[in-house]
């Protein structure tokens, strides 16, 4: 599209072991990630991966990156490797106020601009009138509906 590396979601579904590697790959870990769109569903095949992290593992949920850039974010740049492992995900803030963890379950996250915590934990906090679910920021203390 614009040229910019593209970075994408991923979830950890395996490892690879391999016995034999091209100089500059030694001690880089393997593993098998699938390709998540963004509501965190499987999107085409999954890919093997560099693991550039070092530190992640089955399950995870990853960031990956491709091609010319997946090469560069490992300790020996440009080696033979299409795919890298670039982030571990601890949580998402969804655009639309609502925080995403890696588990998929989505919290709402607090509205109040002068919240010096967005990502505060917030609790239910009874219903309106009309049945929604109230909130309660406990951070600022500001109650909303969700």
């Amino acid at each position: 599209a614009d040229g910019g590396v593209t970075v994408q979601l991923a979830r950890i579904i395996g490892t690879l072991v391999v016995t034999r590697k091209v100089e500059g790959l030694e001690g880089v870990k393997f593993l098998i990630a699938q390709p998540l769109d963004k509501q965190r569903r499987p999107k085409g095949d999954p890919v093997i991966v560099a693991d550039a992290t070092a530190q992640a593992g089955y399950g995870e949920l990853v960031f990956i990156i491709g091609i010319r850039e997946a090469a560069l974010a490992l300790p020996t740049p440009f080696v033979p490797v299409d795919h890298a492992v670039v982030g571990i995900v601890d949580r998402v803030d969804m655009a639309q106020g609502r925080q995403t963890t890696d588990d998929g379950l989505q919290r709402p996250s607090c509205p109040n601009p002068r919240c010096p915590d967005k990502a505060a934990q917030v609790i239910r906090y009874g219903r309106t009138r009309n049945g929604l679910q109230r909130y309660l920021c406990k951070t600022c203390h500001k109650s909303f509906s969700g």
